[in-house]
């Protein structure tokens, strides 16, 4: 999408702008369709960078360090049980794992030492795995009134650079040669298929 695009606004839009500057009063035409025009820029340019979760992924390999496994209990209150403004019933929902992997990145240039991993895993320390890992930036943002009247807030994935720390959901170990001994995937993996 060109700049000419994005700068062309209908007849239907310069009414509800005129409609809206007679509300104010006080900004002219001009003033609001400078305002609009930039929020409207924006909003596009950030449609643009955004991507789908599959789209933001990232695999590497590491050579790993030190494994520590961390478990906690869960609990759950069922939605018939919620009650406001008296105690709440709530039941034991089990224990969960999360692996903390403190590694070494084959490549040098990403600065990621620790990967956490919210699932079970047969990483040992002295493993080369490679990990799959979601970086993004989640950004929340709400339209121009002209492309949305009711302005819903909408969420948008963009990229970002990698982090001292990540959260893998995938993990494969791998063997001397680099072939594919085991796969592992976190209880969210299937929130980035």
């Amino acid at each position: 999408m060109n700049i000419n695009d994005k700068m062309n606004i209908s007849n239907e839009m310069i009414e509800s702008i005129e409609k809206l500057s007679e509300e104010i009063g006080k900004k002219s035409i001009k003033e609001i369709m400078e305002h609009l025009d930039k929020n409207l820029l924006d909003y596009l340019d950030l449609k643009e960078k955004a991507k789908k979760l599959c789209e933001l992924v990232f695999e590497e390999k590491f050579y790993v360090n030190g494994v520590v496994c961390e478990s906690y209990a869960t609990s759950f209150t069922p939605r018939s049980e919620i009650c406001f403004g008296s105690a709440m019933s709530t039941y034991n929902g089990g224990f969960a794992s999360k692996l903390v992997l403190d590694v070494l990145p084959d490549n040098q240039s990403i600065p990621v030492n620790t990967l956490h991993f919210r699932g079970f895993s047969a990483v040992r320390a002295g493993d080369n795995i490679c990990a799959k890992m979601p970086k993004f930036k989640e950004v929340n943002e709400y339209p121009p009134r002209l492309e949305d009247p009711l302005r819903k807030k909408r969420v948008f994935y963009v990229d970002r650079d990698f982090l001292p720390e990540e959260s893998a959901i995938e993990l494969a170990v791998l063997s001397d040669n680099g072939d594919i001994l085991r796969i592992d995937r976190a209880v969210d993996y299937k929130n980035f298929k």
